[in-house]
């Protein structure tokens, strides 16, 4: 006979399994010291002035992925008085900028092994320590032009880990009701590390010389691998301090559908049999490439990602050459669309989960807003500076809302590897981030090789980008869907 929920303890723990029989999970309940209470609204409190530790990782999930892009974006600033110093031409500054791509593509499928075996906290310390040791290496290797290659790959190698392991830890550090909100706040570091390797680099160059950059951001990684191993755990059971009610609520909802989230947790494939617990990459591979959403994922990463990381490597070198400044007003023109983002991201996560949760929009309606915004301002206002008669004020105008338009891809491509294998998320990014760095290699060798061969013009560049992304967008609306495939 199953029992009332509600009961009257005095002080200490006690779980619900003890009070309801059909309770499958182990959610406790706390209850203060030497007070009786009567538990009826909240089914998972806490003592006043608890901290969330599942905070922490959203705190430290942003950091590093904050310092991923600063090492990764460092580059494409201290690149410019480098080239004067050593005498580069814009064909080895393609080679350069894609170095870092070159090893960030082999480790994105290997993630999701070494998470299950390792566990992601240690991956994900690895990874930042080994590529922030070689980001600290870059000034001593540029004297050498295959010297310094040579560290960004092994920086890219290392890093490439880091989305994958992410997505591997949000899935079991966050319930589904907060996982598009949390997973936008970490995914936003995107954004953060890109304003302020770009705002704080020629400050820097201009006060103390390009080499400072590398020393200073390297003892910001160092600090973030003290905090990491310090506060993070792979389960959130096990973080330092936590409540077990803050863990009862985790797995509550990641388990156990409720009216909010019921949608989010349907593990029936489309006209087919329940998918089982375990499965192997190779069986979660195979579902995932059966599904036109997945080959839309991976169209829509393969070509918004030319764009993308193009702009990303070379935008600084853009502004330098159309409106000649340096210093303070280059840093603000290059750290204005990635303020954008940030702001467009954090806005986006908010409102999906809302209308979401209201039952306004449908999880696919959503992402196919959000991704269609995420690759069409930019294809559309590359067109538009490649072609109008603008002033430079325009053309930085219609540069700074194109490239901010990649801050709602949080909730578009990014959350869909999360819709379609909420188990197996690691895998899905794996596959589609390393699908995206291919053209992280590419696109930085041709912008290279087209800037000597025309000349400087940008023309051939932004209409290719453009191209990539307004395509990008009809493939992304007609089928992408955020249906659970595995």
């Amino acid at each position: 006979m199953t029992r009332s929920n509600t009961a009257t303890i005095k002080g200490g723990y006690t779980s619900i399994n003890e009070q309801t029989q059909s309770a499958p999970l182990p959610i406790y309940k706390y209850y203060g010291n030497n007070i009786d209470e009567t538990i009826k609204d909240d089914p998972f409190p806490t003592p006043k002035n608890y901290f969330p530790r599942r905070f922490f990782m959203i705190g430290l999930g942003f950091w590093g992925i904050m310092l991923c892009y600063i090492i990764r974006v460092t580059i494409s600033v201290s690149i410019i008085p480098m080239k004067t110093e050593y005498g580069w031409d814009d064909t080895y500054k393609g080679i350069l900028l894609a170095g870092f791509f070159m090893g960030y593509v082999f480790t994105q499928i290997p993630a999701h092994f070494l998470c299950n075996y390792f566990g992601g906290k240690r991956v994900l310390l690895v990874g930042l320590f080994v590529s922030t040791a070689m980001n600290i290496l870059v000034p001593v290797a540029s004297v050498n032009k295959v010297a310094i290659v040579i560290v960004r790959v092994i920086t890219g190698l290392f890093q490439g880990i880091a989305f994958p392991t992410t997505n591997w830890l949000i899935k079991k550090w966050f319930p589904l009701s907060q996982r598009s909100t949390s997973a936008a706040i970490i995914w936003s570091g995107v954004y953060i590390g890109t304003i302020l390797a770009d705002y704080t680099a020629p400050v820097i160059i201009e006060t103390v010389g390009w080499k400072n950059i590398f020393y200073i951001y390297g003892a910001i990684g160092m600090a973030w691998c003290i905090c990491w191993a310090i506060l993070i755990k792979d389960d959130p059971k096990d973080a330092w301090g936590i409540h077990p009610n803050e863990v009862a609520f985790i797995k509550s909802d990641q388990d156990q559908p409720n009216p909010a989230t019921q949608l989010l947790l349907s593990t029936q494939l489309d006209g087919a049999e329940p998918v089982q617990a375990e499965l192997s990459f190779l069986d979660v591979t195979r579902r995932l490439l059966k599904s036109k959403s997945m080959w839309a994922l991976l169209y829509y990463n393969l070509t918004t990602s030319w764009g993308f990381y193009l702009l990303l490597m070379w935008y600084p070198t853009w502004v330098t050459d159309v409106a000649g400044v340096t210093g303070n007003l280059l840093s603000f023109y290059i750290v204005l669309p990635y303020i954008l983002c940030f702001i467009w991201a954090n806005l986006a996560g908010v409102i999906s989960d809302k209308l979401f949760t209201k039952g306004i929009l449908k999880k696919t309606t959503l992402r196919k807003i959000f991704g269609g915004l995420a690759g069409g301002l930019p294809g559309v206002c590359l067109i538009i500076v490649a072609y109008a008669p603008l002033s430079v004020g325009g053309k930085i105008f219609f540069m700074t809302i194109g490239i901010s338009g990649s801050g709602f891809s949080g909730q578009g491509a990014n959350i869909v590897t999360l819709d379609m294998a909420p188990s197996h998320s690691s895998v899905t990014m794996g596959i589609s981030n390393m699908v995206a760095t291919i053209p992280g290699i590419l696109g930085n060798l041709i912008a290279g090789v087209l800037l000597t061969k025309f000349g400087g013009s940008w023309t051939p560049i932004f209409m290719i980008s453009s191209s990539f992304y307004l395509s990008a967008v009809i493939v992304w609306v007609i089928f992408i869907s955020a249906k659970i495939v595995v």
